[in-house]
C-alpha cells in the first residue's frame, strides 16, 4: 500500500498509522536493550487530582506511588484527565540509547515524514520510551506540540484482548472514530500543531511479562 494513501489519511484526519516495515523494511530497534533497562530507571509518571509527576524507586516507596494510582484511579472513574504509566525521558535515553536517537533522527526517516505530513520536520523537542503495566491508562486529551508526533510500538504478540488500546475520538470526544492495537513496530503519526485529535488509552488488563512499550517522539516543525 503506497504512502498517498497514508498522506490522504493525514491531510483528511490529522493521523495516520502503519506497520513501517512496509516502508523501511531494515528499520530495527534493539528489543532485548530494552528489555533489559533496569526497573529503577523507569518512572511511574502520574497525574491525578493533586499533581502530575515522575516517581523513581530509588527516592519515593511503593506505596506510597500506589497511593498516587489510587487517586488517578479515582479521578479517571469521575471522568477527570488522570493518567498512570511508566517512562524514561530524554535526558535517559541520551545516555543509554544514542542508537534509538539515531534511528528516528535519521535524515532518510525525517525526510519521510515531511514527504507524508506535508510539515518541514525539525529537531526532536521531546522523546521518551513508555511501558504500561497492568491497570495502566491514558484518558481523553489532545496533544498539543509545535509540529508532529510518532508512537512505534514495541511489543511483540499483543492482542486486543489486552487492553492499551489507542482510541481516536471525534470532536465532541463521544464516538470512537478509530481503534489501534499497538501491534509490533505499528507506527501512529498525528498532527500535534494544526488538529486537535482526541484519543485514549484504554486500560491494560493483563499482566503478561512483556509489557505494552511505545517510543513516543516529538519533533518541532521549521518555519
Amino acid at each position: 500500500m503506497g504512502i498517498n494513501r497514508h498522506k490522504k489519511e493525514f491531510l483528511s484526519n490529522g493521523y495516520t498509522s502503519f506497520t513501517i516495515k512496509d516502508f523501511f523494511p531494515d528499520f530495527n530497534i534493539d528489543l532485548n536493550l530494552i528489555n533489559s533497562i533496569e526497573e529503577d530507571k523507569w518512572s511511574f509518571i502520574i497525574k491525578n487530582r493533586q499533581r502530575v509527576s515522575d516517581f523513581y524507586l530509588s527516592d519515593t516507596d511503593i506505596n506510597s506511588i500506589n497511593d498516587e494510582k489510587t487517586s488517578a484511579f479515582e479521578d479517571r472513574d469521575n471522568g477527570e484527565f488522570s493518567f498512570s504509566f511508566r517512562r524514561i525521558c530524554f535526558n535517559e535515553i541520551k545516555i543509554i540509547f544514542a542508537d534509538l536517537i539515531s534511528v528516528v533522527n535519521d535524515v532518510k526517516f525525517k525526510n519521510f515524514l515531511e514527504n507524508l505530513t506535508g510539515s518541514k520536520v525539525n529537531i526532536i523537542s521531546n522523546m521518551y520510551l513508555s511501558k504500561f503495566d497492568k491497570d495502566d491508562f491514558l484518558t481523553t486529551h489532545c496533544d498539543s506540540d509545535d509540529g508532529i508526533g510518532i508512537v512505534i510500538n514495541l511489543t511483540k504478540e499483543w492482542e486486543a484482548n489486552y487492553g492499551g488500546l489507542t482510541m481516536i475520538l471525534d470532536k465532541d470526544k463521544k464516538t470512537i472514530l478509530d481503534t489501534f492495537i499497538p501491534s509490533y513496530l505499528n507506527i501512529l503519526i498525528f498532527d500535534t500543531k494544526k488538529r486537535k485529535i482526541p484519543h485514549f488509552v484504554s486500560t491494560v488488563t493483563s499482566n503478561r511479562t512483556s509489557k505494552r512499550m511505545a517510543l513516543v517522539v516529538r519533533y518541532n516543525e521549521a518555519n
